[in-house]
């Protein structure tokens, strides 16, 4: 009875977590198709909207990570600067989330996206992931105030 109980919480905890997910995922998709909407992108119904953005958000993960990767690698490496870092980031996630999301559209009846709806959702997209650059590792621990020492 006590396995059944665990298993039960275990179960538990996995559903709400993936409803919060889903919850989180469909407000995006709602968001976004809002915003898409003034751009000419049209959908049969709210499910195939929020299909369009799990798929095309699923498909497109491996690549959005390579593209958060390499500014990272090469801003930590010493090549580029911080903002060179960002804009490269934006230029790749756009590009990744465009390329992703039209192949989504191409391959659903229900949804239909011009070039510029997707291009402006995949900018918005990445402009609110570009915080996610941070400065390199020894940069942050010398401004950092835990690793100060008093003397």
């Amino acid at each position: 009875m006590k396995k059944f109980r665990t298993w039960l919480s275990k179960l538990l905890g996995y559903g709400i977590t993936a409803l919060l997910i889903f919850g989180v995922f469909s407000l995006v998709a709602l968001f976004g198709g809002a915003i898409m909407h003034f751009f000419g992108f049209t959908y049969e119904s709210t499910g195939s909207l929020i299909l369009f953005f799990v798929i095309a958000g699923l498909a497109g993960f491996p690549c959005e990570i390579l593209a958060n990767a390499l500014p990272m690698a090469l801003l930590h490496m010493g090549k580029i600067s911080k903002t060179a870092a960002r804009v490269l980031f934006v230029l790749l996630d756009t590009t990744v989330t465009v390329f992703f999301m039209l192949l989504v559209d191409y391959l659903m009846d229900s949804v239909a996206a011009t070039d510029l709806s997707v291009i402006v959702i995949a900018f918005i997209m990445a402009m609110g992931s570009v915080k996610d650059i941070r400065e390199r590792p020894e940069d942050v621990e010398e401004s950092s105030p835990s690793h100060k020492t008093d003397n």
